[in-house]
């Protein structure tokens, strides 16, 4: 499915842009269709992490919603679905309708580690050095939940 939709030819991507194809490469890796060397392109690209963020996450999400759609998780020639299998609403649902939202690639902060203390129990504000941008990372808010 990522072939269909995407073009594997690019010289240069944002940032967003690289997670989004991420995030589709872990949704078609889990309809059974794995695209190795676009991932390690998008690694090189930009962050190793968070590209692996968002294909971690579109996988999860993907196998999550076959499992509640009753659909598979691979497809014999891994690419053979057609309008009105569950594994190609779920393509239309995770990648097709997320792309169409403009909401969705809204740069959103999050803290570096959800295991961070809540704000009332953290050191005073006026403590803190200035400058202190590198504490947040920015997602697009497709990635989160």
């Amino acid at each position: 499915m990522y072939d269909r939709h995407f073009e594997t030819g690019w010289d240069s991507l944002t940032q967003e842009a690289a997670m989004f194809r991420a995030f589709a490469l872990g949704v078609d890796a889990a309809l059974g269709q794995t695209h190795e060397g676009e991932l390690e392109a998008l690694q090189r690209e930009h962050h190793r992490g968070l590209v692996q963020i968002a294909f971690d996450e579109g996988q999860t999400r993907a196998r999550e919603t076959l499992r509640e759609r009753g659909g598979s998780t691979g497809s014999p020639n891994g690419s053979g679905f057609e309008p009105g299998d569950p594994e190609w609403d779920v393509w239309e649902d995770l990648i097709v309708e997320t792309e169409s939202d403009t909401e969705a690639f809204e740069a959103v902060d999050v803290p570096r580690s959800r295991l961070d203390l809540p704000d009332a129990l953290d050191k005073p504000g006026f403590l803190d050095r200035p400058g202190a941008s590198d504490d947040r990372i920015t997602l697009p808010r497709f990635i989160l939940r």
